[in-house]
């Protein structure tokens, strides 16, 4: 899917950014796969497959309501802390905006990280190595929640290329600072991928 957008954009540097995109992610998909279906015993139940902060409703205690089940199946654990760990630590959520952007520069808010890992210690701790592979969860989870949030209009909008040129220029920075976020994710997952297991584990 990159690839053919990649192909089919008419902007020099969205292309190669995008080519860049999907060449980084290439090289470490299968090791990430391979890791995760290394480890045995892997906990697995009903998912809900989508949550993030658009799909709860929140009251003075707290979570009050969980929505849009659409995603949920079977599935292992690993994947769902996965995703929720991206949503919670990596995205901004503003339901007035039409765009999920990143909440930092680079990769994961360690902070948010390291509260919600922690946080789901304490209900779901890790069989043993399970906190081995919270990276390569998330590397295998990253792409899919990218090209769906933050990289969401540069796969599914169509722009005007007869807009004004000052407003063509200004999206084409965003669209570019976005996508050199979503490419470094994997160098920065392999840089932290211990952190992040001491953080859950």
């Amino acid at each position: 899917m990159a690839r053919v957008k990649a192909e089919q954009s008419e902007i020099a540097a969205v292309a190669a950014a995008l080519e860049n995109w999907c060449d980084q992610w290439e090289a470490v998909l299968p090791s990430a796969m391979v890791s995760i279906g290394s480890v045995r015993g892997l906990p697995e139940f009903h998912i809900h497959g989508d949550y993030h902060a658009m799909n709860l409703r929140f009251g003075a205690q707290g979570v009050t309501a969980v929505l849009n089940l659409a995603a949920s199946r079977w599935e292992k654990r690993i994947i769902e802390l996965a995703y929720a760990l991206f949503y919670f630590s990596a995205l901004e959520w503003h339901p007035e905006s039409p765009l999920t952007r990143p909440l930092v520069k680079r990769g994961l808010d360690p902070e948010r990280a390291h509260r919600f890992l922690a946080a789901y210690a304490a209900v779901y701790p890790p069989v043993p190595h399970e906190s081995s592979i919270v990276g390569d969860a998330l590397m295998l989870v990253s792409p899919i929640v990218t090209i769906n949030g933050p990289l969401e209009d540069v796969f599914f909008t169509r722009y005007d290329a007869h807009n004004d040129q000052g407003v063509r220029e200004q999206l084409i920075d965003d669209v570019m600072e976005r996508l050199a976020w979503a490419t470094s994710l994997p160098a920065w997952l392999s840089r932290v991928r211990r952190s992040l297991a001491e953080m859950w584990g």
